[in-house]
């Protein structure tokens, strides 16, 4: 049997009809007008009745992985749309790259066409340690150290002869601090 131009299919008083709701791409059958929720409908007609399948656009979970820092959006995204995400790095990391989204920076869109997962890799942060003499003459120090954010580092102070190392700054005593 052939619809009509307005998508009907027109049947005789006692006949049986079987109907079957078929979801476009991204959507998904809900329910008949009649209640019924399964997507094959049989009726035999006893009057003009109009049944209608009721469909909704597909919603989709995203699941954020994120160490050493997180992930902002939307965890459900709709069929057709385009979210954007944030990384955000925890104190001492900077976003280093999305694994499985394109985006080159610390913002990314994803349009989801299924459950979906969002990494974000990050790395920690270099840092540069300076060490300064408050008389230079009287020794020297370490030459600048870069480390790593919660990597420790040795730094070291040489008294010229006659003199001793006093302190560090931070209170610390002795030749070196770590």
């Amino acid at each position: 049997m052939e619809a009509d131009e307005n998508g009907a299919y027109w049947y005789n008083y006692g006949d049986s009809a079987y109907l079957t709701a078929v979801a476009n791409t991204g959507y998904h059958f809900v329910n008949w007008n009649t209640g019924s929720t399964d997507a094959e409908y049989g009726m035999v007609v006893m009057a003009n009745d109009a049944i209608v399948a009721n469909f909704d656009t597909n919603v989709y979970n995203v699941t954020f992985v994120a160490e050493n820092g997180t992930i902002e959006g939307a965890t459900t995204v709709k069929h057709f749309t385009t979210e954007q995400y944030v990384a955000v790095p925890a104190y001492g990391y900077h976003f280093d790259n999305w694994m499985n989204v394109e985006s080159n920076t610390d913002t990314a869109e994803l349009s989801a066409v299924s459950d979906t997962t969002i990494i974000a890799n990050f790395a920690k942060n270099t840092y540069t340690i300076y060490a300064a003499a408050n008389d230079s003459a009287l020794g020297t120090i370490s030459e600048p150290v870069s480390a790593l954010y919660l990597d420790t580092v040795t730094l070291y102070a040489e008294a010229i002869e006659g003199y001793h190392v006093e302190n560090w700054s931070n209170g610390m005593t002795g030749d070196s601090i770590n």
